[in-house]
């Protein structure tokens, strides 16, 4: 009985080493299919002009003339964000200003002054504080316009991965 144990034993592990061989030959065999279909998939693409790297998706750097990017930075940095350090002040300014979604802040902040929501509520200080911080961020309004001129907006352009490992010349190739 002890014997055909073992024996019974000794021929399963064989037939899972057998079976675990025959899986990682297979897994092999397919990854080596797969990896020469997709190069093959990314050449075609190339061949039709698509882009299939960082490199070329990256666009080209906007000359400084017509970018908008440093205009919107700098307007970022003078911008003042809030018009009163009183919280609930602010909280009802915020609340006033937010009734439209998708208006922009200059028409959010007209609509306001013109007295069609909340300004009429404020009071005389709270305007004070309201219009020294509309005057406040006037310079910076004025860059966001001129900004709004400028054909493009772009903050950086990727020329290198942002991780060197990552660069497609050192990771490990299939073949």
């Amino acid at each position: 009985m002890r014997e055909k144990l073992r024996k019974f034993l000794i021929a399963l592990a064989k037939g899972t080493a057998l079976a675990a061989a025959i899986l990682v030959a297979a897994w092999w065999i397919f990854d080596a299919i797969a990896v020469r279909r997709v190069r093959g998939a990314v050449q075609d693409l190339e061949a039709a002009g698509f882009a299939t790297s960082l490199r070329r998706l990256a666009r080209d750097p906007a000359p400084d003339w017509q970018n908008a990017a440093p205009i919107y930075l700098a307007a970022d940095g003078l911008f003042t964000p809030r018009a009163v350090d009183d919280t609930e002040t602010a909280d009802a300014i915020d609340a006033a200003l937010d009734g439209r979604s998708g208006e922009d802040d200059e028409k959010r902040y007209a609509r306001f002054l013109s007295n069609s929501c909340g300004y009429r509520s404020l009071t005389v200080e709270e305007r004070r504080k309201v219009r020294d911080w509309l005057e406040k961020n006037a310079f910076a309004f004025d860059l966001i316009r001129m900004a709004r001129k400028r054909p493009h907006c772009r903050y950086f352009t990727i020329h290198d991965p942002p991780l060197p490992d990552l660069a497609p010349d050192r990771l490990p190739r299939s073949s």
